[in-house]
């Protein structure tokens, strides 16, 4: 395992539950609670996978999304949408928008994990992942 993963949630206690798991994981997690400093950190971050929040102050998940696949020099980002909402038009619009993935809250996080490294392996079974190193 391992690997740069943006999480983006605005509910502070989730977004330190799952950042905590993450890190027990070996994923090396970085923290948005909102759009707008999401997007500033996929540009200098690079993550290999962003976990956004469907619903976001500022800029919505699926505005984010949309901005991500609309950059070439972020295309190969991969994308886990997830939202307590579980209707299959906000799944299927969650999948136009460009994210590779869907998982409605709540879930174990175990099947986070399995699920962030499933994206991991794709990128590099496609050839587009891109290990950005750590930073201390």
């Amino acid at each position: 395992m391992g690997g740069r993963v943006l999480l983006v949630e605005d509910n502070p206690d989730i977004q330190s539950m799952v950042a905590e798991h993450l890190m027990a994981a070996g994923y090396d997690v970085r923290l948005a609670s909102d759009g707008e400093v999401a997007m500033q950190m996929v540009r200098e971050l690079l993550p290999g996978v962003v976990c956004l929040d469907l619903n976001l102050p500022r800029i919505s998940g699926y505005d984010v999304c949309e901005q991500i696949r609309a950059d070439p020099a972020l295309q190969h980002i991969s994308i886990l949408m997830t939202s307590a909402r579980n209707s299959l038009d906000v799944r299927v619009f969650s999948l136009e928008a460009g994210a590779d993935a869907y998982m409605t809250k709540p879930y174990r996080m175990e099947q986070l994990a399995e699920e962030i490294e499933r994206l991991f392996a794709a990128q590099v079974q496609e050839g587009r992942a891109i290990r950005v190193p750590s930073r201390a």
